[in-house]
């Protein structure tokens, strides 16, 4: 069981374009709702099928990103790539839903945070990645 598990991370970009499909799904016929962070005097107006467009693109781009770097070889830090797709799969759904399900503003800033903070995983594993192919 847990060799499979890992033998999906040798194609990450198969999860990311699965994600996109997933998020359009929920985008598509989960509730229209709008949320609306306070964050000390701002006010941000989320509506959740803008949010998952968005997470969709997002999810695409990543996707892009690690299917370049498998046809270019260059060769990524696998603990790293596991990380990184873990926690933005698993954080990206969570954060579309809990914009759908419940008001708790806090929740919402706290897993956007976390997405936010995993994409440095990838661009580190992409320099890495980078310096390790030029030498």
């Amino acid at each position: 069981m847990g060799r499979k598990f890992i033998k999906i991370f040798e194609k990450p970009y198969l999860i990311f374009w699965g994600q996109f499909i997933l998020i359009n799904i929920i985008g598509f016929f989960g509730d229209e709702k709008v949320s609306i962070i306070n964050i000390d005097s701002s006010y941000f107006v989320l509506v959740s099928f803008d949010v998952a467009i968005l997470l969709s693109k997002i999810y695409v781009v990543m996707g892009i990103v690690y299917f370049l770097s498998s046809i270019s070889k260059v060769i990524l830090n696998e603990r790293l790539t596991q990380i990184h797709t873990l926690i933005t799969s698993i954080s990206g759904i969570i954060f579309l839903l809990l914009l759908i399900l419940t008001e708790s503003n806090i929740s919402l800033i706290l897993i956007l945070l976390l997405f936010c903070f995993v994409q440095f995983i990838l661009i580190t594993n992409i320099l890495i990645g980078l310096i390790k192919k030029l030498r």
